[in-house]
């Protein structure tokens, strides 16, 4: 009997191994696969660094595109906004553009002068000179002027529309119109 007995342990302890080993080996296998599915490879973190990383670089260069474009805005701007005069002989023709929108043009010849003023925009190498009044008489007309400024040294201008100053130029010509010097007052 303690044969029997030797034997049937025996056999029970490799029942038990031959279906507790299997299980065991199963529930650790499902475990690694959920701690794998929960913990991220290397190669899955560099994926969601990478996407974080560049989606907060295309925000970066957004951001610099916008500024950029408004400086070369403002560059544009300082090169145009200010008194220009173009002088003929005894005829002076004067642009103003102020920062604000508004804008003149008077031609001045002896005691005479003739002034048209109102506001403008720009579009490109364009100032849309929306004329509101001549010497104080209501006017609603639109002048497109070409031009080409460099800030503060000269700005180019053609226009069909201004007209011919009292000794005949034509401003349909690329006309060079030069800064205003203002004299300073001496104490």
């Amino acid at each position: 009997m303690k044969k029997f007995a030797g034997k049937f342990l025996a056999a029970a302890a490799v029942t038990a191994l031959l279906v507790v080993l299997p299980a065991a080996a199963k529930a650790k296998a499902e475990s690694a696969a959920v701690e794998e599915e929960e913990t991220p490879t290397n190669g899955q973190k560099m994926k969601e660094g990478s996407k974080e990383f560049f989606s907060g670089l295309g925000g970066t260069f957004k951001d610099a595109g916008h500024t950029v474009k408004d400086k070369a805005k403002e560059v544009t701007t300082a090169a145009y906004v200010g008194e220009w005069q173009f002088i003929n002989g005894k005829s002076v023709t004067y642009l103003d553009l102020t920062e604000d929108g508004d804008m003149s043009i008077t031609q001045l010849h002896g005691g005479s002068s003739k002034v048209w003023s109102g506001t403008y925009t720009v579009n490109k190498k364009q100032i849309i000179f929306h004329v509101e009044d001549y010497n104080d008489k209501d006017m609603d007309e639109d002048w497109v002027i070409a031009f080409k400024a460099s800030k503060g040294k000269e700005m180019k201008i053609s226009c069909r529309k201004i007209p011919d100053d009292a000794n005949g130029y034509s401003f349909k010509n690329t006309t060079l119109f030069t800064p205003v010097e203002v004299e300073e007052d001496e104490e």
